[in-house]
């Protein structure tokens, strides 16, 4: 008896089953390869498209910020800003100094197992000096 696979006595496949094979390859292929066509390829063929457009050709861009506004109106929507301005920064503060109390009480909060599995694997290890919280002791 001949091993699986090895060819022997094996029928030849038929040329229909071949050509059915040859076309699931392609599909596969073409299949793999339409999602980066898409992705990639058409965004930049539309920018070429727009460049090609505007080749030679002399654009303006006519720009307006709050700058044809009254004087009054000027100033209330400069306090708005400004105030919106310092709303945020101060929101971005207390943000930071939220995370920094949260990262602080995490490593208190895990610092006692760690201390406990290295005093297992070495009762001599010494301490890096640093405080439950992870900040550096004050002198």
């Amino acid at each position: 008896m001949a091993a699986a696979g090895s060819g022997v006595g094996e029928p030849k496949p038929r040329q229909e089953d071949v050509e059915i094979a040859r076309i699931a390859a392609r599909h596969d292929v073409l299949s793999k390869m339409l999602p980066a066509v898409a992705k990639y390829g058409l965004p930049s063929f539309f920018f070429y498209l727009s460049v090609s457009e505007l080749a030679g050709e002399v654009t303006h861009a006519d720009i307006k910020l709050l700058l044809q506004l009254p004087i009054a109106k000027g100033v209330v929507w400069a306090a708005v800003v400004c105030a919106l301005s310092v709303a945020f920064g101060f929101g971005g503060v207390l943000y930071g100094w939220n995370q920094r109390k949260l990262a602080r009480d995490t490593v208190e909060f895990l610092a006692a197992g760690k201390i406990a599995a290295e005093r297992k694997i070495d009762k001599d290890r010494s301490s890096s000096g640093l405080t439950a919280r992870g900040e550096t002791p004050e002198d």
